[in-house]
């Protein structure tokens, strides 16, 4: 995963798992970014403010997940590759 200020800093972090390729990613609330981890079948977080990071499994096995987009409340929606759109919803 990568950053580039407007000066032009370059700063990378790393994904937690193995073998993961960040493939889409979409700007969340609170300063978070929601990503798709091809090829590790999880969908990952990272805040912009500190870089920590969250990682998400899909259910659904070999899922593939490419395409993501966070909604207005916050819920993040991410297609899969088996005839499936996924969603992670905030906690009440």
């Amino acid at each position: 995963m990568g950053r580039i200020t407007l000066d032009g800093e370059i700063s990378e972090y790393d994904i937690p798992t193995l073998n993961a390729r960040p493939h889409a990613i979409a700007a969340g609330k609170n300063n978070d970014l929601w990503f798709t981890e091809w090829g590790a079948n999880k969908i990952g977080r990272i805040s912009v403010m500190d870089g920590k990071m969250n990682e998400y499994d899909i259910p659904t096995s070999s899922a593939e997940p490419h395409g993501i987009t966070c909604d207005e409340n916050g819920e993040v929606w991410f297609a899969l590759e088996c005839n499936k759109i996924g969603c992670i919803r905030k906690n009440s």
